[in-house]
């Protein structure tokens, strides 16, 4: 998928022990998790197993009932789940863009439950096919795919697994595949806050046939959402659900604030002002162009550059979830893979450091929850700093460059 320097660092006894360890508790929490469950009710009593899923299960559903103009407006997307569900659940809304139930349509073709399963399946081959490109070792491979960003989506039912397999299936089809690549960061467009940078990647590196191919398939997806929905639902889109989660980030929402890392999000959960806190974000953004643009008119290996844009990625936005760090696991492990290669052991502060990487989805949920402590921000902006310095070492050493 994508050439890789030969990579096996030997994982050591201890880390070995940790997984099986990690591995161990996880499956008391799931069982435990399981075991509470009032038919497909949690402990809270307002939601479901899948949790998320619900929304994109229901974008599905209003495909085949002709319910479409029901789904932004939240008082009338509130009694679609009533009228499904026979009672009211979470505080849910549908914030995708109308292009995104051409995809879920398949989904609100079966059960809830089925549905579910399809779901989980389908995000997780999607990502472990993905992972397995660019990952040698199958040990590695197995601790990226069952990672902490991993085990939230399933259990969150989210989109991260399906996000994740696009951005970095695509960046690895950049050279031998640029139409293929195109074609699936025009499928993106469905979480477009994961993509602004990638623009900024492809302009810098001039591949034209990949945006080309991005934006062909992107107004295609456009065109035919209108065709089959009709205008109403953009419309929606645009003047209802934007400007409210745009007020949904803007203000503090109980536990969902510690979900969302970003140093927006950090500044508003501690009382500052808007203004300051977009301001914070604009530094990060600026950040983020300049240097993502500058990464990708390197030549260095193209593995490195797609590890940066992973985590500058995550720090541009500020609306960036745990669940959307999968992408984040797959850079920490490139980066993982570069240091083994360097014909030297891999110290134990890199070790380390990677395996922070991998569980900052959790810690930083819990860092934020318990102290406001914007850990998730630290470790990525830290490990930011790290890879710049590493693409910099690598351009100067060009017997060392990877096509």
């Amino acid at each position: 998928m994508i050439a890789l320097t030969s990579f096996d660092n030997g994982s050591s006894l201890i880390e070995k022990v940790l997984f099986v360890v990690y591995l161990a508790i996880l499956s008391i929490f799931i069982f435990k998790y399981f075991s509470t469950l009032d038919g497909l009710r949690d402990l809270s009593g307002y939601d479901m197993v899948g949790r998320d899923f619900i929304t994109f299960w229901q974008g599905g559903r209003v495909t085949w009932h002709d319910q479409i103009s029901s789904l932004y407006p939240r008082d009338s997307y509130r009694e679609l789940l009533i009228d499904e569900f026979g009672e009211p659940l979470g505080s849910y809304v549908f914030s995708y863009p109308p292009h995104t139930l051409i995809f879920l349509s398949f989904f609100g073709a079966f059960s809830y439950v089925t549905s579910l399963v399809l779901w989980s399946l389908g995000g997780m081959l999607a990502y472990s096919k993905v992972v397995t490109g660019y990952i040698k070792s199958s040990f590695y491979v197995w601790v990226t795919i069952l990672s902490p960003a991993s085990i939230i989506c399933l259990l969150a039912g989210q989109t991260g697994l399906f996000i994740g397999a696009l951005f970095l299936l695509g960046l690895s089809q950049l050279n031998k595949r640029p139409w293929l690549s195109g074609i699936l960061f025009g499928i993106l467009t469905i979480k477009p806050q994961i993509g602004v940078l990638l623009v900024v990647a492809l302009l810098s590196g001039q591949y034209w046939r990949v945006i080309i191919a991005a934006s062909v398939t992107s107004i295609l997806l456009f065109l035919v959402s209108i065709g089959v929905f009709g205008t109403l639902p953009w419309e929606q889109f645009l003047t209802e659900t934007l400007p409210k989660q745009s007020e949904f980030i803007s203000k503090p929402f109980g536990v969902f604030d510690h979900m969302v890392h970003s140093p927006f999000k950090w500044i508003i959960n501690s009382g500052g002002s808007l203004n300051l806190a977009w301001a914070a974000q604009g530094l990060f953004m600026l950040a983020g162009i300049m240097s993502v643009f500058y990464a990708f008119r390197m030549r260095i290996s193209l593995s490195l550059k797609i590890a940066f844009l992973c985590v500058m990625t995550l720090l541009f936005s500020p609306y960036i979830a745990i669940y959307d760090m999968t992408i984040l696991s797959v850079a920490a492990m490139i980066y993982y893979q570069f240091i083994g290669s360097q014909n030297k052991p891999v110290s134990l502060s890199s070790r380390v450091l990677v395996y922070l990487l991998l569980a900052t989805p959790f810690l930083g949920f819990l860092a934020s929850i318990l102290f406001n402590f914007p850990l998730t921000v630290i470790l990525v902006l830290m490990f930011a700093y790290i890879l710049f310095k590493a693409m910099l070492k690598e351009s100067n050493e060009p017997a060392n460059l990877i096509s």
